[in-house]
């Protein structure tokens, strides 16, 4: 049982510190409101990360490698599919969303700490957008590209795919209980889900059949 501790408690560490992160930005974040939280002493922090900032890098982190996961995930059925078949079209989008939500379910936060560290909010960490970041948004270009390799969509496909992806994903997981769609408002329920997801699936097949 004592040997099972720590890595319960570095996991939960790690859990409470993303959500107060994002809930209340990296400055008015204590080490000692996290520790609190998640129910350990506060040198156990400094213990596996030493510095708030250590701690934050591998939040950041793992809000990544989950984001690659899901990358990886929703993909890796894709390369079968036949995307000159409007159905096949249609079944990526879907495939896509599921695998956004589930990240969402995984990481609720997921979206409000991408956004605050690209407003800069925890300054003398913009390496980390290059070491975990970029390199995922260059693999997700690299799998689509694929399909213009084999004359299935266009190039401006993928951009268009990327960019509705990533504008609908930050505003759902952004939006709390109510998520403002162009057409009306979502409220988190299972109904409502089915419909902004239905929502999002046509705006990336839009995306996928786009001709400009």
């Amino acid at each position: 049982m004592s040997r099972t501790k720590p890595a319960h408690s570095r996991e939960q560490l790690l859990k409470v510190a993303t959500s107060l992160f994002a809930t209340q930005g990296f400055a008015r974040t204590t080490l000692r409101a996290i520790a609190d939280e998640a129910g350990v002493n506060q040198a156990m922090i400094h213990y596996y990360w030493r510095t708030k900032v250590a701690l934050y890098g591998e939040v950041y982190k793992g809000v990544f490698e989950d984001f690659g996961r899901m990358v990886d995930e929703s993909f890796s059925g894709m390369r079968e599919l036949n995307l000159k078949n409007r159905r096949e079209k249609n079944k990526m989008a879907k495939l896509i969303v599921e695998e956004a939500f589930r990240l969402i379910e995984r990481q609720p936060y997921i979206a409000t700490i991408i956004a605050r560290h690209m407003i800069g909010d925890v300054p003398g960490t913009e390496h980390l957008t290059k070491k975990y970041a970029r390199p995922l948004f260059e693999r997700a270009t690299v799998i689509l590209d694929e399909f213009v390799k084999r004359g299935e969509i266009k190039q401006w496909n993928t951009r268009l795919m990327i960019a509705s992806f990533c504008f609908i994903f930050m505003g759902y997981s952004m939006g709390g209980d109510v998520y403002l769609f162009p057409h009306e408002n979502f409220k988190n329920s299972s109904e409502s889900r089915r419909k902004l997801a239905a929502h999002i699936e046509e705006l990336l097949f839009n995306a996928l059949m786009s001709e400009y």
